[in-house]
């Protein structure tokens, strides 16, 4: 849901559950969820525990719509923003194998990270029409910073 604090109207934002926390972007004016318990069917609340995966939800501010979702590592869910580079960062657990109860229990924060240490990933925005672009035809680029 989204709340505009200056007239305290609500929108819903379909298709996405669980944000533990939300950054707003004003430099591509969209909305980051970080997102640990999202539903993988329809349905509200997530019947089942494992049906919930955590992904990094990504909303256009000015039409309140869903544009992607992202994966993420299990209990990832806290996110931030640049909005003079575009740049977005979230942050990744290590595996269970490594850390441990709370570590991620996916494959997917090792893939993103490129080894098992937990990392910060940090996505990249490309604005088609600035002048810092250089022709790039695509919207995220992933990167990992250790």
């Amino acid at each position: 849901m989204v709340i505009d604090a200056r007239t305290k109207k609500q929108t819903p934002v379909i298709h996405i559950t669980g944000s533990d926390e939300v950054w707003f972007n004003k430099g591509d004016r969209r909305y980051y969820l970080g997102t640990s318990r999202d539903c993988t069917i329809p349905g509200t609340p997530c019947p089942a525990a494992n049906q919930e995966t955590p992904v990094l939800g990504v909303v256009d501010a000015d039409t309140n719509l869903l544009i992607e979702k992202v994966p993420q590592s299990s209990n990832s869910h806290s996110v931030a923003a640049d909005s003079k580079r575009n740049r977005i960062f979230v942050g990744q657990v290590a595996p269970v194998a490594v850390v441990g109860t709370g570590g991620d229990t996916t494959p997917v924060g090792a893939g993103i990270c490129g080894g098992n240490s937990g990392c910060v990933a940090v996505f990249q925005h490309n604005i088609h029409d600035r002048d810092d672009d250089h022709g790039h035809d695509h919207d995220h680029e992933a990167r990992n910073d250790k």
